[in-house]
């Protein structure tokens, strides 16, 4: 599923660079692609409904009337405003900066809160706006997310990789008797301290199911990304480095890798890194403390047979599965569903 996403993604992004026609459903297929998002969450997330997202991204809208949907869109999926101004037009509908300018409901202004707070690197909205009828092409778009990128000190969406937040497994089966624990673990996770944490307990006991479920739940909290690592088949310190630098997303990863090099790259990201099985690699543990040393904005979640014996390391034992409540069970595959 994963890897089909990354496909699309990649042939939207072509496809712009390629100076393919300036529609508004290829430029907006690309970032929702990107996103990972479904036609229903995206929904969802924004508010606007199903089957209008849907003809947008099959291309029987060429430009929305409104702007107000386009930029609840753009905050469902996380765009930048250099990328929601493209967005913006692309359909011939004024700039956010422009818009923020004009606008006179209370509505609008909400809508627009994201972008409402001041910023010395933005340029100074106009006092009018642009006619919503004036045409714009593609190298007018392209020349405006390049401005603004460049202003925000972020690189353009065009030149960006196209890969998930995340790498995380899918869990075929609901996990079921773990909803208090999910719960603790991902309030845990949304403070600011502490910044390691070790689920512990005996091989079977659903470390690693709760893991990946925990990351899950906290996608949206990590704006860097998830990204779950397995130690499991792994025995020597040595081999630490290269299995992190395969999960995370870094443009050249190989041999040569180095602690110095994911430091770099994780240092002012916001990451949660799941360390599975680290009991086969407790020699390694000492690197794990130097990347949440150097990193600020990094969190780890371990699992383990035993505790890290880390500085600030927060243990959290995971309990046996209770058995599941017969009210629940709606079949045979789903009273298996136990980690």
């Amino acid at each position: 599923m994963i890897f089909r996403h990354q496909q699309q993604a990649a042939v939207w992004q072509q496809h712009l660079v390629d100076g393919a026609p300036n529609r508004f459903s290829d430029l907006l297929n690309y970032y929702v692609q990107r996103s990972l998002r479904s036609h229903g969450q995206l929904a969802l997330l924004s508010g606007v409904p199903k089957n209008t997202i849907t003809n947008w991204l099959a291309g029987r809208v060429r430009s929305p009337q409104q702007w107000q949907p386009l930029v609840k869109v753009a905050t469902a999926l996380q765009l930048s405003m250099a990328e929601t101004d493209a967005l913006l037009a692309i359909t011939g509908h004024p700039s956010l900066a422009e818009l923020k300018a004009t606008i006179g409901g209370m509505d609008d202004e909400q809508l627009l809160a994201r972008w409402l707070a001041p910023s010395p690197s933005l340029p100074q909205p106009p006092a009018h706006a642009v006619s919503a009828l004036h045409p714009i092409n593609w190298a007018s778009i392209q020349s405006r997310l390049e401005t603004v990128n460049n202003q925000e000190g972020i690189e353009p969406a065009a030149s960006r990789s196209p890969v998930p937040l995340h790498n995380l497994p899918y869990q075929l089966t609901e996990l079921f008797g773990r909803e208090q624990v999910l719960t603790q673990l991902v309030d845990l996770l949304r403070r600011e301290v502490p910044r390691l944490f070790t689920l512990t307990g005996p091989a079977g006991i659903g470390k690693t199911s709760t893991s990946i479920a925990v990351g899950h739940a906290l996608l949206d909290n990590f704006t860097d990304g998830v990204w779950f690592v397995s130690l499991a088949a792994l025995h020597s310190p040595d081999e630490f480095v290269p299995a992190v630098a395969q999960a995370l997303p870094l443009s050249v990863r190989n041999r040569q890798t180095t602690l110095d090099t994911i430091k770099e790259y994780l240092r002012h990201r916001n990451v949660l890194l799941i360390l599975d099985n680290f009991e086969h690699l407790l020699g390694a543990a000492p690197m794990a403390a130097a990347l949440l040393r150097h990193c600020a904005r990094l969190k780890i979640l371990a699992t383990s047979r035993q505790s890290l014996q880390l500085y600030g390391e927060q243990t959290y034992p995971v309990p046996p599965l209770a058995t599941p409540d017969p009210a629940r069970i709606s079949s045979v595959q789903s009273a298996t569903a136990v980690p």
